[in-house]
């Protein structure tokens, strides 16, 4: 018998009850109380996202109250300074949800292609590409 479905989408009872218990577990919270919005476009890239990532910032900070942090990421070791961005982000915010015993948020804007190897120059169309 062929199925058409590309992949299994059925549950186990006991995982649809643990999944419930958790969702029922995270809405306790109406609101967290601390939100920090990391915002990150490239250094050297189109102006385009660097101003969509400002006025971003600009509304999360001054009309919803969050802690808005921007980073351009520098061509050269752009994957370590990125990963030491988010890292010590990660880890102050867990530090003020200690302190404070709140729930905390962390949401992460990108400006900027998928392609790592964009170049239109070298013939590419800048067009995103996403993870298979």
């Amino acid at each position: 018998m062929h199925n058409s479905a590309p992949y299994n989408t059925l549950v186990a009872p006991d995982q649809k009850v643990r999944m419930r218990e958790k969702l029922v577990q995270g809405l306790e919270y109406q609101t967290y109380r601390y939100v920090r919005s990391l915002i990150i476009y490239w250094e050297n890239g189109d102006q385009g996202f660097k101003e969509e990532g400002k006025r971003l910032g600009n509304y999360l900070e001054s009309r919803l109250g969050h802690n808005v942090k921007e980073f351009a990421i520098p061509r050269d070791y752009a994957y370590s300074h990125l990963s030491r961005f988010i890292a010590d982000n990660i880890i102050e915010t867990n530090g003020i949800m200690e302190k404070r015993r709140c729930p905390t948020l962390i949401i992460l804007h990108y400006g900027g292609h998928g392609d790592r190897n964009d170049d239109i120059h070298g013939g590419e169309n800048e067009e995103s590409v996403w993870a298979e």
